[in-house]
């Protein structure tokens, strides 16, 4: 089998601000959650800002700097919306929400996909790559990606470099043998475990993953524990990696939010375009119409005057 993992490490910002244009460069942000800085914009990047800042550093450094609470149900929605795209080239798709951390970071929503049946109808690894990051690009999302024989290898090759550098290039799958000294490569750190693991790892002297790979099973077992080992299994694809599959609902549902409230009808003319966009990619990639299509505008809570807009329809 072959999966390919799309991590999305900026969704807590661009569930918020996905509204706005692709040449446009958002201002001074940061989505904030228990009081610590967990995203922000690249201009907020450039002036010192970065996740794990507590709300009070992150103002000093910047006067005009916005907040933005982090919303859970929002980016579980878009992870969501992301799933049945997905799901309109191939129908092995597996959705993981964000798992906040400490230190105001958080492992990013990611999706799996299964693409050994539908690479030759995409015409190929590179063309189908190439394609999934322009429609990501044309719908405000940033992703990397990793390819592996399994679910887990693949989201942990998807944070090492060097596959992400050949993936930008390849055109055709790494071998057994490639797979196999990447994830030998790979930083412990990068490991799908809690911190206080990879402490332990780090405390034993073991940095790489080969490192790991060298102690008998049994000994990694006394050491951490019966999952760890089960979870070592499925990373170099001796045991299989079971993940939930994603069934896609009738309903289409889409919406973006406006971090600033709206001035003029002009303003929406944009945000209906990346609406309907994505609304006819899942029509024709599944092979369905609709009769019905039913808009929605919500200005939300006084005190924040943000708003969002809703697109529904039936399929």
């Amino acid at each position: 089998m072959l999966w390919l993992c799309i991590q999305f490490p900026k969704l807590p910002l661009e569930a918020l601000i996905r509204a706005q244009g692709r040449d446009t460069q958002p201002g001074v942000l940061a989505v904030v959650e228990k009081q610590l800085v967990v995203q922000c914009s690249k201009t907020a990047t450039d002036l010192g800002i970065e996740p794990g800042l507590s709300i009070a550093t992150a103002c000093a450094l910047s006067a005009d700097l916005q907040l933005l609470e982090r919303d859970i149900q929002r980016e579980q929605l878009q992870l969501e919306r992301l799933a049945q795209w997905g799901y309109s080239f191939t129908p092995v798709v597996s959705p993981k929400a964000a798992n906040t951390v400490e230190n105001g970071s958080s492992d990013p929503a990611c999706l799996n996909l299964e693409l050994s049946g539908c690479l030759k109808a995409n015409g190929g690894l590179r063309a189908f790559l190439d394609q999934l990051q322009n429609e990501l690009g044309q719908m405000g999302i940033s992703s990397v990606m990793g390819l592996g024989h399994s679910p887990s290898a693949a989201r942990m090759l998807s944070q090492l470099r060097e596959h992400r550098q050949w993936l930008a290039e390849t055109r055709v799958a790494p071998s057994p043998q490639q797979w196999k000294l990447w994830i030998s490569f790979s930083p412990s750190k990068l490991l799908d475990c809690d911190n206080k693991t990879i402490t332990k790892l780090y405390a034993c002297g073991i940095k790489r993953v080969s490192q790991l790979l060298a102690i008998p099973l049994s000994e990694v077992g006394s050491r951490f524990g019966r999952p760890f080992v089960d979870y070592l299994a499925r990373l170099n694809g001796s045991r299989q990696d079971p993940v939930p599959n994603f069934n896609p609902p009738a309903r289409f549902d889409s919406e973006l939010f406006f971090p600033d409230p709206l001035d003029n009808s002009e303003q929406l003319l944009f945000p209906a375009g990346r609406l309907i966009r994505e609304l006819c990619q899942q029509l024709q990639r599944r092979q369905l119409y609709t009769q019905q299509l039913h808009w929605q505008l919500d200005y939300g809570q006084e005190k924040t005057r943000n708003s969002s807009w809703k697109s529904h329809t039936h399929c």
